[in-house]
């Protein structure tokens, strides 16, 4: 008789991973961390921990082959179109004061 795949596991492994089981502990830290953020953002009255993460975020979720290049993909789109735009604006500004 088959075994049936667990619904929960404490912490993750490979094989938990492969199976896309969920985490205990992976669960119970993004309670700890969301709790966290808003304790700090109200007891201390700032969100720069925020504005730091959004920085931060990108280097620790940048690590298989495909993100890295989605990520660069999207990045490099993203800079050339705001420079065509940036450079779209300045030609249209210079137009007009001639």
């Amino acid at each position: 008789m088959p075994q049936e795949p667990r619904r929960f596991v404490w912490w993750s492994d490979n094989e938990s991973r492969k199976n896309q089981t969920v985490s205990i502990l992976a669960i119970a830290e993004t309670i700890f961390a969301v709790a966290l953020y808003w304790w700090i953002a109200v007891k201390f009255d700032t969100h720069i921990h925020l504005v730091t993460s959004l920085f931060v975020a990108p280097l620790l979720l940048l690590r298989s082959e495909k993100s890295i290049e989605k990520g660069w993909s999207g990045f490099s789109q993203t800079i050339l179109n705001l420079e065509v735009f940036i450079v779209g604006q300045n030609e249209n500004r210079i137009k007009q004061y001639l």
